[in-house]
């Protein structure tokens, strides 16, 4: 089993969230938004949601697709993962941070329904970069010169893996 494509961004999580789906679902799932909260990752089909635990500093996001089934060990260091399913009708994939900023897209192999791995790591250190940036920016150097602040708390510590292999084809027809 190899990595038949990766593709890598960042992304500054708005309001905690990750949005990763196929190009024509773009219209957000509130039910879904809810579940990620306790889960971390939650799917509505086409549609992946990942609960970043900031929303001050990029996270890396990786995305990749295998030739076949890839196991919990495969994935290298992480904190945990969560099995989920997306499925691409069209074959276009779309990173975005929820707000209109679109971390990026990738043309994946094929279209059609795509088993997944979301794992993940630094979650917790990325949540103690944000509340060191929110107190330092609550002191009055903090509020005089918040370019800075912000700049010296935007390392990048946060980082979601999305590992997918192809199942089957998809029941939506596409257009």
């Amino acid at each position: 089993m190899a990595v038949a494509l990766e593709f890598r961004a960042e992304a500054k999580p708005d309001h905690g969230l990750i949005f990763v789906h196929d190009s024509d679902a773009y219209l957000p799932d509130g039910a879904a938004v809810r579940r990620s909260n306790l889960t971390i990752v939650a799917g509505t089909g086409t549609q992946l949601y990942l609960c970043s635990k900031q929303g001050t500093s990029p996270a890396e996001i990786v995305l990749r697709v295998w030739d076949g089934p890839v196991a919990g060990a495969s994935l290298g260091e992480c904190d945990a993962f969560c099995p989920a399913v997306l499925d691409c009708p069209t074959g276009t994939v779309v990173i975005r941070a929820f707000s209109p900023e679109i971390a990026g897209d990738i043309e994946l192999p094929r279209p059609g329904v795509y088993a997944a791995l979301v794992s993940w790591r630094g979650r917790e250190a990325a949540a103690e970069q944000e509340a060191s940036l929110l107190r330092s920016l609550a002191e009055p150097e903090g509020q005089a010169d918040s370019d800075n602040v912000f700049a010296a708390h935007a390392e990048v510590l946060e980082s979601y893996r999305i590992d997918l292999w192809w199942q089957y084809e998809s029941d939506t027809e596409v257009d």
